[in-house]
């Protein structure tokens, strides 16, 4: 029984990533060619190369892109593996966040706001790779997003250290929204610190304005205490991606690797484990 629940999680997982997919190219292409694309328009998806309409069974998650081999049935040119990852990556995410927050405890609330999370942070992460930006229309809704739901939901604030700093308040949406703001401040600054005196060193931008949005997104939905968790996470994920370019011949690479991808997959690990990690730390 078990797995079939698993199955249908999946699935809607993947289904998330179909749109996902949607919304990355059309936000890369509008950054690219200065259109004027959305979510919404035009309504029916369409093969890049040739612009004709994909019919429902060839957009199918998955099966579609293997039944059709990797190409468009029309025009016979290649689709990126990037659609058939996506889905996957989606797929299994879902599948990953029912585990972290359903099995343990029932908890549905969480579970609900980490899928829409984490569905950002994937569609963040694939078009920062692909145009170096980090989109507004979901950072800056996300900040406002993220202290609304404090107000009423706290469970995603680091109980560690935020419960113990905001008990003064004395109501329970305000204690929330003090942590979320606090969050948003700590995490947006702090990282603008960073890429100011980073430019200021190395003559060059060494922070982009999506990356600081996007802690102070997080900041708002977690808090200021995992904020430092997910850079700290961020910059050990990126050090070690990065190492492999430092010592090849293409060093140059190493200035066209986004910060922003680091950030949304730490974002997510520390989401789900956030208070075991930072009590681990606070151990040590």
């Amino acid at each position: 029984m078990n797995y079939i629940l698993y199955f249908f999680i999946f699935t809607f997982g993947a289904l998330a990533g179909s749109f996902l997919n949607v919304y990355i190219y059309r936000v890369c292409k509008n950054e690219k060619e200065q259109t004027k694309e959305s979510i919404f328009f035009p309504k029916r998806s369409y093969c890049p190369a040739c612009n004709h309409q994909i019919a429902w069974y060839d957009n199918i998650p998955l099966i579609s892109y293997i039944l059709l081999r990797a190409k468009c049935r029309h025009c016979g040119e290649r689709i990126s593996f990037r659609y058939f990852f996506v889905e996957l990556i989606a797929g299994l995410a879902s599948v990953g966040l029912y585990f972290c927050f359903m099995i343990p405890d029932k908890n549905y609330i969480g579970f609900i706001i980490a899928l829409v999370i984490s569905y950002c942070m994937i569609a963040i992460t694939f078009i920062d790779i692909k145009e170096m930006i980090i989109p507004d229309e979901i950072t800056l809704p996300g900040i406002i997003l993220g202290i609304i739901i404090s107000a009423f939901y706290f469970d995603f604030h680091n109980r560690v250290i935020s419960s113990g700093i905001f008990d003064f308040a004395r109501f329970y949406f305000l204690k929330g929204i003090l942590a979320s703001l606090s969050g948003v401040l700590v995490g947006g600054g702090f990282l603008y610190i960073i890429g100011f005196l980073g430019t200021r060193v190395f003559k060059k931008e060494a922070m982009g304005g999506g990356d600081v949005k996007l802690m102070a997104m997080m900041g708002a939905f977690l808090g200021f205490p995992s904020v430092f968790l997910i850079i700290f996470m961020a910059s050990l994920l990126g050090t070690v991606c990065v190492l492999p370019f430092v010592f090849s011949k293409k060093k140059d690479l190493r200035a066209h690797i986004p910060f922003g991808p680091f950030l949304a997959i730490a974002s997510v690990i520390v989401m789900c484990f956030g208070e075991k990690l930072l009590r681990y730390f606070l151990g040590l």
